[in-house]
């Protein structure tokens, strides 16, 4: 009763009235009947819904009844308040760990993880009921145990008929120590017919009853024992009859689930390998131009040299390769690590809900922050914001709709943990000449680490050619970021393509700032790009460096710095276009309140239109606040 809803509870209560009426034994139970109705009555009362609550509710109505009882009756022996402490303190237990069961939301059989324990003990107390139970020359307890047992030892192996033999034995002894006798050989019979869990089920049971018999035979044969082989084949009976379909709703075999860290570990890669595709048509590309340059009659010193250049081209890219794939590899290392505890309760949650998928997996990143993904073929009966509220109720932590993505027919469902914090991002543009476009591209984008990007790129000069440039640079990065790759290598790659794209000079800037969403630390990197400047609590600091732009020279080094960053903080990105005289009027604006950031880009274009002199040139303004979630 005191694990039920009130309505349940308060029928448990009728059935036992009525129960205690025609037995006779009202006056004698007193003391369980006063219990039962002050924990229907708290029920009804106190909302409180948690195990320990529900535990501590069971032992207080049952000492205060035991007590009136005990008192009114005027029993002065020591030994009876006693024994009634000790059925209160065991009652109370009983209902904590039959409340962690029924209130978990898994119906599945989980003899490992979280719920392990409250599942041992539910599952002895509920031997220990039907043990009490007999029919005929059957002892109910005896067969569901042995049952359990068989069915566990097939799913789980010799892990799953030992701990179950254990409970069986358990749960016998403290219904009857004679009946629980003959059992004593269950756990090492369902540890040794583990192993064998792969033959068919027939002979999986007659090995079970064998290795019962030899038990039964070293201890002696006795009344008690010869009963226990009728069970024994009675609850084999039942393994044998009841199909193995019809567990797996309990019993979810985990030994045939294919996800694991190779699997995820195979799908990031398969993800690059996309990206390396793209890498080996614009090489071949780059083949067929120089080829067609190469067709002419020209000296031979020059031909040497284009194949020269040509060789060097491909090698380089070949490295980029490997730095890509290395890189991968790195990344996930240092940011993803597979939680087999978390894995095993999404399985769960997935199995109880009768959802079919073909994996699940959970794993934290280097933050300890929680990512969820579900490969299905089908995602009609996939509600994810269901999913993220009861996720977040599971965990008790924020969880986010992170991405769907669809590759070779399966879907693939991520979720995620919320980060600490988040990015608000506003950004301002103004082309050099009224009637061309923009020269200059900024984004805003996030990767599957918990990284958000801003990125500024300035394409040669000013125009529809210039956006080309910078259209590329920033989209190539962005593929390659999303795609797994590291910071570095990215920009490593941008440059490759950008050099080889065409036989004419194209270059542009790239300006890179990474806030990690975990612990807000903020990364700089810059090739070729403006200065940025930093309001890290109340002071302003501008960073600038003199390297290449992407597309000029074959290897590029970048500048890259981090800084700190906290909530509150704000950076402001800004293209060539934005003249050094108006930096001073950028720290005023930072420094000022900035419960407007949204409108700030717009005013330093304005601003910077007032120094312009001689040839114009576009502006491009990116700003972004650090904000706690």
């Amino acid at each position: 009763a005191g694990t039920l809803p009130p309505a349940y509870s308060t029928a448990v209560l009728t059935g036992s009235l009525i129960f205690y009426f025609f037995t006779g034994n009202i006056v004698d139970s007193l003391a369980m009947i006063g219990a039962l109705t002050m924990t229907v009555v708290s029920r009804w009362i106190f909302d409180n819904e948690t195990p320990v609550f529900k535990a501590l509710a069971s032992l207080v109505c049952m000492l205060a009844s035991s007590s009136a009882v005990i008192l009114s009756a005027g029993i002065e022996q020591p030994s009876g308040f006693a024994v009634h402490i000790c059925m209160s303190v065991l009652t109370a237990i009983s209902v904590y760990f039959f409340s962690d069961v029924l209130d978990s939301g898994i119906k599945t059989i989980q003899i490992s993880g979280s719920k392990g324990c409250s599942y041992a003990v539910v599952c002895i107390l509920l031997i220990t009921s039907l043990t009490s139970l007999n029919i005929w020359k059957f002892n109910i307890g005896r067969i569901f145990g042995v049952f359990l047992i068989l069915s566990a030892a097939a799913e789980y192996r010799q892990f799953g008929g030992a701990l179950c033999g254990i409970f069986t034995t358990c749960g016998t002894m403290l219904c009857s120590a004679v009946t629980g006798a003959a059992t004593v050989f269950f756990a090492a019979a369902g540890l040794i017919t583990g192993f064998f869990s792969e033959f068919n089920r027939i002979i999986f049971g007659i090995f079970f009853m064998a290795v019962n018999i030899l038990g039964i035979l070293l201890i002696g044969v006795t009344d008690n024992s010869l009963g226990m082989l009728f069970d024994t084949a009675a609850g084999t009976l039942l393994f044998w009859i009841i199909p193995k379909s019809a567990l797996k709703a309990y019993f979810p075999d985990d030994r045939n689930d294919d996800i694991n860290p190779v699997r995820l570990t195979s799908s990031r890669i398969d993800m690059t390998a996309r990206s390396l595709a793209e890498i080996r048509k614009d090489t071949q590309n780059i083949i067929k131009i120089l080829e067609k340059s190469d067709c002419g009659s020209a000296d031979r010193n020059i031909r040497a040299a284009v194949l020269k250049e040509k060789q060097y081209m491909l090698f380089s890219q070949m490295h980029l390769a490997e730095e890509m794939l290395s890189g991968l590899c790195r990344g996930m290392n240092e940011n993803i690590r597979y939680d087999r505890r978390n894995t095993d309760i999404i399985k769960h949650f997935l199995n109880d809900r009768r959802i079919k998928y073909n994996s699940a997996a959970a794993y934290k990143n280097s933050a300890g922050r929680i990512f969820i993904e579900i490969c299905c073929d089908n995602i009609t009966s996939l509600d994810c914001k269901s999913f993220i509220k009861e996720f977040s109720e599971m965990f008790l932590k924020k969880f986010e709709y992170s991405a769907r993505q669809i590759y070779q027919g399966e879907y693939i469902i991520s979720f995620s943990e919320r980060t600490s914090y988040s990015v608000n991002c506003f950004s301002a543009q103004c082309s050099a000449c009224e009637d061309e476009p923009s020269g200059d591209t900024a984004i805003c984008f996030e990767d599957s680490f918990g990284n958000t990007y801003l990125v500024i790129s300035d394409g040669m000069g000013s125009g529809s050619l210039a956006a080309v440039d910078s259209k590329i640079t920033v989209s190539l990065f962005r593929r390659f970021i999303t795609g797994g790759i590291d910071t570095l290598t990215a920009v490593d790659m941008v440059n490759s393509i950008m050099l080889s794209k065409s036989s004419d000079e194209s270059f542009a800037t790239l300006d890179i700032a990474r806030i990690n969403l975990d612990t807000g630390e903020l990364t700089l990197i810059k090739s070729g790009a403006s200065a940025t400047l930093i309001k890290h609590d109340d002071s302003v600091i501008m960073v600038n460096a003199s390297t290449f732009p992407v597309g000029i020279i074959n290897e590029t080094k970048p500048f890259v710095k981090k800084f700190s960053f906290s909530k509150g903080d704000s950076i402001v990105m800004l293209s060539d276009g934005v003249s050094d005289k108006s930096y001073q009027y950028i720290k005023t604006l930072m420094l000022e309140d900035d419960s407007e950031l949204n409108r700030v880009p717009e005013r330093i274009c304005d601003n910077a239109k007032k120094f312009f002199s001689g040839r114009r040139d576009d502006i491009t303004v990116l700003t972004a606040k650090l904000t706690a979630q």
